[in-house]
């Protein structure tokens, strides 16, 4: 194998910083059971059809969002239309992110084919979408999960982290975390891994 394939296999293990490429990631790790796909994600200005998800307590769709850099990781959240804020959960709380270069929107077009599938204890699923990175180069999933507020039930948008086996949503300043979850994925890629 020649250096410049060497360099370019690693660097396209780091592409979730920036704008993701229209291409399935199949990296075997831990789930290598399955196939990974990246999503479509672009600053909040530059999308068409952002994908929505999810609901506040009046009924209202979130959309998915994540962290573009905070403190050294990438990480999926819910994006409220009218407040443009990204909503994240980091180290038991919710962070605000209100500057629209600091977070992206997971957009869609007319090839994406993307569907919610149930699971639990940080399983995912066959083409599930990749929604950010820690610093530790862990990938989170994009999940949501109920939470119940003051007698009723949220649909929330969160980071699905396979190693802690759970959903972790953020609301009302604090984050919480749920073994049972629903995974996002592209049914296009929802191909078994071979060995």
């Amino acid at each position: 194998m020649h250096q410049s394939t060497i360099i370019v296999i690693f660097a396209g293990l780091f592409p979730l910083l920036a704008t993701s490429a229209k291409f399935p990631a199949q990296f075997p790790t831990k789930l290598e059971r399955y196939w990974w796909r990246k999503g479509f994600w672009r600053q909040p200005s530059k999308t068409t059809n952002p994908l929505e998800a999810g609901m506040d307590l009046v009924k209202m769709p979130f959309k998915i969002c994540r962290s573009v850099n905070y403190k050294g990781e990438s990480i999926p959240g819910k994006f409220l239309d009218g407040a443009n804020i990204c909503y994240i959960g980091f180290n038991g709380s919710e962070i605000r992110l209100s500057n629209p270069n600091e977070y992206q929107l997971l957009d869609t077009d007319k090839t994406s084919h993307f569907e919610w599938i149930p699971s639990r204890n940080g399983d995912i699923a066959n083409g599930a979408v990749i929604g950010g990175i820690s610093k530790n180069f862990e990938v989170y999933f994009i999940c949501t999960a109920a939470h119940l507020e003051k007698g009723k039930t949220v649909i929330l948008i969160g980071k699905l982290q396979p190693s802690e086996g759970a959903c972790f949503v953020a609301f009302h300043g604090k984050e919480f975390f749920y073994e049972s979850y629903n995974v996002l994925r592209d049914s296009r890629y929802a191909v078994k891994f071979q060995d």
